[in-house]
């Protein structure tokens, strides 16, 4: 008994690893389960191999090389789900956000390159591109754990700006600690 893997092709718009393990080409695919026509488990199908099961990405959509961002999620959320001991997702080459996205899932990475000048320099720039994908999540995380602080910070501290008679100084149509209007923010966001 050997480990239970999951190959998934996920070159999304590329994909065509059913060809390398020669198999046909599966009825039902990744983009099946992205337009909701199949449930991830239907798609991933066991192959001649021993333990390993495969879910294609082969005779996809066009649109399926640009998913929507709640799609994306919404694949990434039930390929990270499956009970096998190790998941292979193969990827195509670019560092386009959902190739990055896919790879960034792993625990490890493991990233084929050919002792070419092309593909030495295809694969530096896929890790740069990965590395400065995973720093803006960090950036993005480590903001709203920030203004999350900030905002508890503000509750804890309005029952101690009230006065003498239960009101807080944004009640008398003041400014609230001369930060402007009672009850204003500023702040940026970006995704």
């Amino acid at each position: 008994a050997g480990h239970r893997v999951l190959l998934v092709d996920a070159d999304l718009g590329g994909a065509n690893l059913h060809t390398a393990l020669g198999i046909p080409a599966p009825h039902a695919t990744l983009s099946d389960f992205v337009a909701h026509k199949a449930d991830f488990s239907d798609i991933a199908i066991d192959t001649p191999y021993a333990n390993l099961r495969f879910v294609s990405g082969a005779m996809d959509a066009v649109y399926i090389a640009n998913l929507q961002y709640q799609q994306k999620q919404r694949l990434l959320r039930n390929i990270a789900r499956q009970d096998v001991d190790f998941l292979v997702l193969d990827l195509g080459a670019g560092t386009n956000f959902n190739g990055l996205d896919f790879f960034l899932l792993a625990q490890q990475g493991i990233i084929v390159v050919l002792p070419e000048p092309t593909s030495i320099e295809n694969a530096y720039r896929f890790l740069k591109g990965a590395f400065f994908r995973m720093l803006r999540r960090w950036q993005v995380a480590r903001a709203a754990a920030q203004g999350d602080q900030a905002r508890d910070a503000r509750q804890d501290r309005e029952p101690a700006e009230q006065d003498r008679d239960g009101r807080a100084p944004g009640d008398r149509g003041e400014p609230a600690g001369g930060r402007g209007p009672a009850g204003a923010t500023s702040g940026a966001a970006s995704a």
